[in-house]
């Protein structure tokens, strides 16, 4: 009876833990933002960012559009870029104006279209949300201090799957990967197999890490180190909630990220299942932190021309 009473105590605390999407705090991975300016008429008075934008065109294809600002129209060249989300990803974020996944997928795909894709394949296939959270924010945790083998991880191998199939077989895109809390880690992951595999997707534009525990000195972090200093990752971006003891908990091992798990869970006040107060909960509430994940992606994409005009004209 002792041993079924430990277990029904984990799976309840698990249960009500909410491994949301949030982020904000920044490293960032690739200094040479400036390099991605080519062919402009013009050069840019300052960097350009989202939350400055005063409107958006598209008069050319797809991938490229303009942002207006007070005095300048801005022409890029935009990576087809997804987006993996935590574990609390739900069908209402698609309409909750008040959450950072709504914010970040509608400005998303208002600046790319048909260029944005969320992929829900990354959750986990466990139906009850606050289960599948909890359980999923534990898999994190625990899996995030290294390379794992994505044939023994279905939500991994599901959104390689996806990604390719979406982009199709005979593709040489360069893509951008944003992953956020839990699915940071199967964005990194995925990267990692993506670059790897046969599948003529030789090289990553951008890669964003937001609210992530993975530690950039463990073997996943250092992996990815080396994919960015080797060019197949141009930019990799690791984005932090302040005061979130989420940042980093796997460590670089197997028993830092237990430890780590234990801390997160059970070592903190407040604890990760507070979902009022702990900083990790509070950033999936704040919207507009998603607009710094926007001009990570706007900074570090290819400017096609700059045309700078007199205000009133």
């Amino acid at each position: 009876m002792k041993n079924k009473h430990i277990s029904f105590s984990i799976i309840t605390i698990l249960f009500l833990m909410l491994f949301t999407t949030p982020y904000n705090g920044c490293v960032l991975g690739n200094n040479e933002e400036d390099d991605k300016v080519t062919n402009s008429e013009e050069e840019p008075s300052e960097k350009f960012n989202y939350t400055n934008r005063k409107s958006i065109s598209f008069p050319d294809s797809i991938s490229d559009a303009v942002i207006h600002y007070g005095n300048q129209m801005v022409s890029f060249n935009f990576n087809k870029t997804y987006f993996i989300p935590g574990a609390g990803f739900c069908k209402s974020d698609y309409k909750n104006t008040e959450t950072f996944n709504y914010e970040l997928m509608s400005s998303l795909k208002e600046l790319l279209r048909e260029d944005f894709v969320t992929v829900e394949s990354s959750k986990k296939n466990i139906p009850l949300l606050p289960l599948r959270t909890g359980l999923s924010g534990r898999w994190a945790i625990l899996n995030g201090y290294e390379p794992v083998d994505y044939q023994k991880h279905g939500n991994i191998k599901r959104t390689i799957e996806d990604i390719e199939g979406d982009l199709g077989t005979s593709s040489t895109e360069k893509i951008n990967v944003i992953g956020s809390s839990y699915g940071s880690v199967v964005a990194a992951n995925t990267v990692i197999s993506l670059i790897e595999r046969e599948n003529n997707i030789d090289e990553i534009g951008v890669l964003v890490l937001s609210a992530s525990m993975i530690d950039p000195s463990s073997k996943l972090g250092l992996k990815l180190s080396e994919l960015h200093q080797s060019g197949k990752i141009e930019t990799l971006y690791y984005h932090s909630t302040p005061k979130d003891n989420i940042t980093a908990c796997s460590g670089t091992s197997k028993k830092e990220a237990r430890m780590g798990f234990k801390k997160v869970v059970f070592k903190t006040s407040p604890s990760i299942m507070n979902l009022k107060k702990h900083a990790h909960n509070i950033a999936s509430r704040t919207p507009q932190r998603a607009h710094d994940l926007l001009d990570v992606i706007i900074q570090n994409s290819e400017v096609l021309w700059v045309k700078s005009f007199k205000k009133g004209n």
